[in-house]
């Protein structure tokens, strides 16, 4: 008899939690939930219509639609809405961390000091005009295209995931994404 579920824990790696943590990072460039999931299914739309041009979009429906879009997209932008939430107008005390008594107190201190110290909420109001609609959009379709090109380097260079060069580009471009 065989395991209705092999398919599933075949495909679960270490990619998967990188797919998760991409979601993450995207929430917080975003913040807006039905953003994300526009960015979510215009990305698996693109996977799909390149199936023919890259041969690591070839998948079966229900990894686009169950395994990405239901699963890794939705965990990651979730922690990551539910992390915005939380640093959404949070203050730092950035004095006395020789006062602070416990060692967990200490690093939580550190912690709090490299992240913002003001976390603005973004109210994107899409429909509001054309003109909004467009400055909505663009994000989306430059991020898609950001992935894309991450993709054909991958395939037109005969790079594995893991390589270095992948590795630290999407570091990078992340690094980028989020700042802006």
């Amino acid at each position: 008899l065989e395991d209705p579920w092999a398919n599933v824990r075949d495909s679960a790696d270490v990619f998967v939690l990188a797919h998760i943590f991409g979601w993450v990072v995207k929430a917080f460039i975003v913040r807006d939930w039905a953003l994300l999931w526009v960015w979510s299914l215009t990305w698996e739309l693109v996977e799909v219509s390149l199936q023919h041009v890259l041969p690591n979009f070839k998948e079966c429906w229900w990894d686009h639609w169950v395994l990405d879009v239901t699963t890794c997209n939705l965990i990651g932008a979730a922690i990551g809405m539910a992390l915005c939430k939380h640093f959404e107008g949070r203050r730092y005390d950035w004095m006395g961390l020789s006062s602070t008594p416990l060692p967990r107190g200490k690093l939580m201190r550190v912690i709090a000091h490299v992240t913002p110290f003001q976390w603005m909420s973004h109210r994107w109001a899409v429909l509001s005009s054309w003109r909004r609609m467009l400055y909505v959009i663009t994000p989306i379709v430059v991020g898609n295209v950001m992935e894309l090109l991450l993709f054909l380097l991958k395939f037109n260079l005969w790079l594995t995931p893991s390589h270095p060069v992948v590795v630290v580009r999407m570091a990078v471009v992340a690094n980028y994404q989020m700042l802006a």
